[in-house]
């Protein structure tokens, strides 16, 4: 159908009977650091995503950023950590890119 009439024979996937979404597959992991968040600090950084091997398949930039339960109100940064116990903190992270090494 799609060589004789140059277009795909179904307008969407739900309409494809024969479309399967593909499984989901894991590549590797990445470790982030959130001692920023003792601080209440923002940060923005690269992880390295490791196979089981160890091996680095991959990047990911990510973006790390500690709020209030409402996950829309930011926290003010602070200097010393322990001014913090005790508080509730939530955070968004956000990945804002990925790559091959």
């Amino acid at each position: 159908y799609y060589l004789k009439h140059n277009a795909q024979p179904f307008e969407t996937r739900a309409e494809d009977p024969f479309y399967a979404p593909p499984a989901p597959e894991t590549v590797g992991k990445a470790i982030i650091f959130l001692k920023p968040l003792a601080h209440r600090a923002r940060i923005q950084t690269w992880a390295s995503v490791l196979d089981a091997s160890g091996k680095q398949v991959g990047e990911l930039q990510v973006a790390l950023q500690p709020t209030q339960l409402d996950f829309v109100t930011g926290q003010r940064p602070v200097l010393d950590p322990k001014e913090a116990l005790g508080d509730q903190c939530a955070a968004i992270i956000r990945i804002q890119q990925a790559r091959n090494p």
